[in-house]
């Protein structure tokens, strides 16, 4: 008989399916972790700053709840976000097979509701850093692996890593995170992950254009630089409020703002260049 009496958080169920028992606790940081027993050996599965809570498990499936994000699951190789909010707020979640269930409640109208998600195959890992998030860093780690044929940051299973995986990666699924909300999927110049493409973007971007710099400097691509083609793809993007229940709400009437933002900014690199060519 194996036991561990450490770190056990009594208000969350525990899950058991064939020798494997997962279950919640304090990792000593603060913050609730899932942790899965395989027969063997205690495997910390998740490592965060946030609570992961309330797991259940049947055979190599295991999910449960992340606070304030949603539903993730892991098959065993992967870790996925299931479902977003609003799906998050609830308990009682069960695994059955490949089908998860819990109780939640919907964000817009505050009612209870039963959910279930079939998961056939979990889609490809973009937790590259596996920290249990997909985030800037992540973004980043595929934009480094650009031009290699790593397969661990080809998305599209082409071969290749490029601006193809860059797009699947943020449009599909990055982490966004407004005024309480959340959601997986985001629009590209989104530089802060918040879920919109807005003048704080705008910002971090005239903040370092012309330099090297990732994501959260600027750069909508796989190359070093931050300069016109990010320019271009944020005013492609400019306005564009990403939902909960995962649509985009553009928003055109601030396009003109980006046109005169854009505009100062390339003036100051042409001038920046003159002053430099005539040195």
């Amino acid at each position: 008989m194996y036991e561990d009496n450490s770190n056990f958080h009594t208000g969350s169920p525990n899950g058991m399916s064939n020798g494997k028992v997962v279950w919640d606790a304090d990792d000593g940081n603060g913050d609730m972790e899932i942790f899965l027993y395989d027969g063997q050996n205690i495997i910390q599965l998740t490592d965060n700053d946030v609570d992961d809570l309330a797991p259940d498990i049947d055979g190599n499936l295991i999910a449960w709840f992340r606070d304030g994000e949603g539903v993730y699951a892991f098959d065993g190789l992967t870790t996925q976000l299931v479902s977003p909010t609003p799906y998050m707020y609830g308990d009682h979640l069960e695994v059955s097979g490949n089908q998860v269930s819990w109780i939640g409640k919907w964000q817009t109208t505050s009612t209870d509701g039963v959910f279930v998600a079939s998961i056939d195959s979990l889609p490809p890992n973009a937790d590259f850093n596996g920290d249990g998030r997909v985030d800037i860093e992540d973004i980043d780690l595929l934009r480094a692996a650009a031009g290699s044929g790593d397969a661990t940051f080809d998305m599209d299973d082409d071969g290749d890593v490029d601006d193809n995986d860059l797009a699947i990666l943020v449009e599909d699924f990055v982490l966004w995170s407004r005024d309480g909300a959340s959601g997986m999927g985001t629009a590209i110049g989104d530089f802060n992950l918040d879920g919109s493409v807005t003048a704080v973007d705008l910002a971090l971007l005239q903040q370092h254009y012309g330099s090297t710099g990732g994501w959260g400097a600027g750069n909508s691509n796989c190359d070093d630089m931050v300069d016109v083609t990010d320019l271009l793809w944020l005013k492609v993007n400019y306005g564009t409020v990403v939902t909960a229940s995962g649509g985009q709400v553009p928003e055109p009437a601030t396009m003109g703002l980006l046109g005169l933002g854009g505009l100062t900014l390339l003036r100051r690199r042409k001038r920046c260049c003159a002053g430099e060519a005539s040195r």
